[in-house]
């Protein structure tokens, strides 16, 4: 991992301090488009997160002055997180970050086959690419197992894929990577699910986690890529196999 220097400072008071800079690819040092990057505390708690743009130029605002990391996340790449920054002045921080390929097996297939027919079938339901949504995201393998490994319910398996999820007046929201994202429609293999229902599945039978605002689709090894209609409806009763 490759990364600008920034300076260790003292507390202080934050005013439109940023994170800035790009993410690269190690082999062939050309920008990674749409990477995820998450601002973490010194407790890992995700503070705010961005997506970098086609040529992998980011902006991320530091919130308010303490010790930072950045984590960047992006499907076919491993995760890198860098080193811990105290930051302090009004300026901005120059942070360039290289993240390594990271080429997936699942079920002795591999995760490329499986992607190009998961983005075949999210081009029928929506009628284009996903990747032209810039909040579109794709987690899945070790990624998504650690996350599952750590959480003890849905809620904590969102969170620790860094995104925003709450008990809001009686239903689950779970947000994108932007902060101004509303809660996200919830499918289940393809079918709407009710937000208030996503604690009754069975997380461990999850492979691919899609975040494709406005939905969250959450594909399981059952999953068969039947055509769906993207719109939520109400009244859809699911079987015993995820209770």
């Amino acid at each position: 991992m490759a990364l600008a220097s920034v300076p260790l400072l003292a507390p202080g008071s934050l005013s439109a301090q940023s994170f800035v800079g790009r993410i690269v690819d190690e082999n062939t040092g050309g920008g990674v488009p749409t990477a995820a990057v998450h601002l973490l505390d010194a407790s890992d708690q995700r503070r705010a997160s961005t997506l970098a743009d086609a040529t992998g130029r980011y902006r991320l605002e530091i919130p308010e002055a303490g010790e930072y990391k950045l984590l960047v996340d992006r499907f076919g790449y491993m995760e890198t997180l860098s080193p811990l920054f105290a930051v302090t002045a009004d300026r901005d921080y120059p942070m360039e970050l290289s993240v390594r390929p990271e080429p997936i097996r699942l079920e002795g297939l591999s995760v490329r086959v499986r992607n190009e027919k998961v983005e075949q079938w999210l081009r029928s339901a929506i009628g284009g690419s996903p990747w032209a949504n810039p909040g579109f995201r794709m987690i899945q393998g070790q990624r998504l197992q650690d996350a599952i490994e750590r959480s003890d319910d849905g809620i904590d398996v969102m969170r620790w894929l860094y995104l925003p999820a709450f008990n809001q007046v009686g239903r689950f929201c779970v947000r994108g990577y932007s902060a101004s994202s509303g809660c996200l429609n919830i499918y289940l293999d393809g079918r709407y699910l009710p937000s208030e229902q996503l604690e009754l599945i069975d997380f461990e039978e999850l492979v691919n986690v899609i975040v494709l605002p406005p939905d969250l689709h959450l594909l399981t090894a059952r999953h068969v890529f039947d055509p769906f209609v993207a719109s939520p409806f109400a009244g859809w009763e699911y079987g015993d196999w995820i209770r």
